[in-house]
Order: C-alpha cells, then sequence, then structure tokens
C-alpha cells in the first residue's frame, strides 16, 4: 500500500484521477512509460504502434527483501470422481497428454500460453521471446490463486481500501487491516 500511495504522492508518477481506462489509454498512446497489468493485455499493447513492449517482473521491495507476488492462475482439468472406470481411464490419459512435454509445447507454439509442464520452459519461444521470459520470470515470483468462492470476497476487500489509499483518505498501513478485517467479514456472511 505504501509503494502504490509513494507512486501517486512521492514520486508523482501516478495521475491525480486515474482507473485502469486512464492508465491503459495513456500506456497504449506512449503517454505512460510502464504499466502494472496481466497478460490478457499484451496482445493489444504488442498491436500499439508506439509501444516497444517489453515485460520485467515486479521488482524487489528493499524494505521486505521479496519480490511483488502477484496471484497467478491458469486452465485446469477436472475429473468427476463417480465416472465409470472406462471413462476414468480416457480421462487420466487426456489429462496425461494434456500436460506432457509434447502438448505444452503446442500450446505455447500455437498461442503463447506459458506451460504448466516446467520441461517446457526450455522451448525458444519463452528463452529467446522477451515477452514471454518475462512473463515466465513473473510466474516464478508469483502465488497460485486459490480456485475457490471466497477470493471474490477478497478482491472486493481490497477495491475500497485501495481506492482510500489512492485518494490520500486513508493511511497506507492502516489498510491492510481494514482489507483483511472486510474480507473476513464478507467471508463469514458467505457461510
Amino acid at each position: 500500500m505504501q509503494f502504490v500511495h509513494d507512486l501517486r504522492y512521492k514520486h508523482r508518477i501516478i495521475p491525480g484521477e486515474s482507473d485502469y481506462d486512464l492508465m491503459d489509454s495513456l500506456f497504449k498512446e506512449g503517454k505512460a512509460a510502464f504499466i502494472i497489468n496481466g497478460d490478457w493485455s499484451y496482445g493489444e499493447y504488442a498491436d500499439a504502434e508506439n509501444i516497444d513492449l517489453g515485460v520485467a517482473s515486479i521488482p524487489m521491495f528493499n524494505e521486505t527483501g521479496l519480490y511483488g507476488q502477484p496471484m497467478t492462475s491458469g486452465t485446469s482439468y477436472i475429473m468427476m470422481a463417480e465416472l465409470p472406470e472406462q471413462e476414468q481411464i480416457a480421462t487420466i490419459k487426456f489429462i496425461e497428454f494434456m500436460t506432457s512435454e509434447e502438448a505444452q509445447n503446442m500450446f505455447i507454439e500455437e498461442n503463447m500460453f506459458l506451460p504448466a509442464n516446467k520441461h517446457a520452459y526450455d522451448h525458444p519461444l519463452i528463452t529467446e521471446n522477451h515477452i514471454m521470459a518475462g512473463s515466465a520470470e513473473q510466474l516464478q515470483n508469483g502465488r497460485p490463486m486459490p480456485v475457490v468462492a471466497e477470493m471474490r470476497a477478497i478482491w472486493d476487500a481490497i477495491r475500497p481500501s485501495l481506492q482510500r489509499v489512492m485518494s490520500d483518505d486513508l493511511d497506507p498501513a492502516d489498510a491492510p487491516a481494514q482489507m483483511q478485517r472486510r474480507a473476513e467479514d464478507t467471508i463469514e456472511d458467505m457461510r
């Protein structure tokens, strides 16, 4: 919270009135030097005429010695527990193939997706492509996002406190506790 607060009030990097759309527009127009965004946005940035796109990890925070750790997620395969035995065998074979290095290489080549199989990270489209290499590096510093309904409560708890920090209406040091309380209350209400 202190980091993002400082980007606006100490370093004056973030405009006074900004949101996702403004951030995205300023970057596409070449009026912002960098943007912290997800891989869903790369296509539009790569197609923009005035962007020489690169991807870098969120840097290490001097105060903690830790790298920025965004939540990460991917595509999953789920098998129903009560399938007949033959369907279970076929499903397991399908999952084994889809997660194999061979199949993961096809996903890299056709869709430029980061693979689930660690051996596929040696593919030249990852090692020799600065966007894919930067994304792979950030993925290593990320944290897997739990696949639970309660994540909605987490995201909804962050937004109001972050907005108050960014409007200088809440001390950054107080924001995490406020987010935690809001998330716990919402999760309790969900149950």
